[in-house]
């Protein structure tokens, strides 16, 4: 088996290996059909006997065998047909969408019943012409396993990472949790986020938390990203003792979502200021926004500055109020700078001589008492 970078396929293929006990790469087709009661069992047996498998069910894999009512079949007997009937059903039609192999059976109707974002019935392929899609039992199967690493934070929630790593990491720390620690408030997503970043493994390029709906007429996704840079941050916080006080603030619903971490309503300790000045600005926009500071607090006092930042809620009002406090005196050294200072990101750079600001008249208090 090969990695597809879809969520629910690579989360149902370290499924699989964590069960089988076998590198991913090592797991066949053959192996797969060996072990379908092996899943099917585990599956029925949650979604029988756990309310939240089988609430959670209707919201991923809605009109499959998960959700099917039977009279004459058991949930296990169901599911196992349904999974049987994928690995029996291999074709060599077409390349798969999503693991590129020629395994597509375009006469094997796979929709939205095995995974996300496939429209129910309706999902025309790249012909355009039949009322297939191109992807391949495979990739359905696995999908199906996803469920075992589902949790629910105010959606179905599942991780991607381009790090194997961190996958195996997830997926044992998922598999070992209580049913309650599965179901988990909407508003800890950016938190839980954080928590599966600093899993102890080597820093991924990325990890992606995934939360979806794939019920009845509504189907949505919202992602949330850490990168590289940002673990790194979120590490170097942690080592600190500076990650508290940083996720207090909601500095990692910004983070996730690659929005500025600074803005002029915060007010946070020099300490951690310090270290998300140098991870959001280059050397060079920390030397402009050093110096337009170190020139304001020249000119005025601090209060009077931080009133007037308050009012340059828009571009032009923040560049006339650079232009009136350059004509006491420059506060960039240069008209490049003057361009970067007050150009496209000029938001930034007044919420960071807003922050310095604040750190000067907190220090001129300390001083005065």
């Amino acid at each position: 088996m090969i990695r597809t970078y879809m969520p629910m396929i690579d989360n149902g293929l370290f499924v699989a290996e964590y069960y089988l006990k076998m590198p991913y790469n090592d797991i066949t087709v053959d192996i797969l059909y060996n072990n379908i009661v092996l899943f099917s069992e585990k599956i029925a047996e949650l979604i029988e006997t756990e309310e939240f498998y089988r609430k959670i069910t209707y919201t991923t894999h809605v009109n499959s065998s998960f959700t099917q009512m039977s009279t004459k079949k058991t949930r296990e007997q169901l599911i196992r047909e349904q999974q049987e009937d994928l690995l029996d059903n291999m074709g060599n039609d077409k390349n798969c969408l999503y693991c590129g192999q020629k395994q597509v059976n375009t006469n094997l109707n796979i929709d939205r019943k095995f995974m996300y974002g496939l429209i129910s019935q309706t999902f025309y392929n790249s012909a355009n012409n039949l009322q297939t899609v191109d992807i391949c039992p495979i990739c359905a199967y696995l999908s199906m396993l996803s469920i075992l690493n589902i949790q629910k934070i105010g959606m179905p929630t599942l991780y991607i990472s381009d790090s194997d790593d961190l996958m195996r990491a997830i997926t044992e720390h998922i598999q070992n949790l209580d049913i309650e620690d599965l179901d988990l408030d909407s508003n800890s997503k950016a938190n839980e986020l954080v928590n599966v970043s600093l899993i102890n493994t080597d820093i991924p390029g990325y990890i992606t938390q995934f939360c979806f709906q794939n019920s009845g007429q509504i189907v949505n996704d919202v992602e949330r990203t850490f990168y590289n840079k940002d673990i790194k941050l979120l590490k170097r916080l942690k080592k600190e003792n500076l990650l508290d006080e940083f996720l207090s603030f909601g500095f990692h619903n910004n983070l996730a979502f690659d929005r500025p971490l600074v803005n002029d309503i915060i007010y946070c300790s020099k300490e951690l200021f310090k270290i998300l000045e140098e991870f959001e600005l280059k050397e060079k926009e920390k030397k402009v926004v050093e110096y337009a500071t170190k020139v304001l607090l020249e000119i005025e006092n601090s209060e009077k500055i931080l009133k007037e930042l308050k009012l340059c809620n828009t571009k032009n009002k923040f560049n006339n109020f650079v232009l009136e406090y350059s004509e006491k005196k420059a506060l960039v050294e240069n008209v490049k700078d003057y361009d970067l200072l007050t150009g496209y990101n000029w938001y930034k750079y007044r919420d960071y001589i807003n922050m310095n600001v604040l750190i000067y008249k907190d220090k001129e208090v300390t001083i005065n008492d």
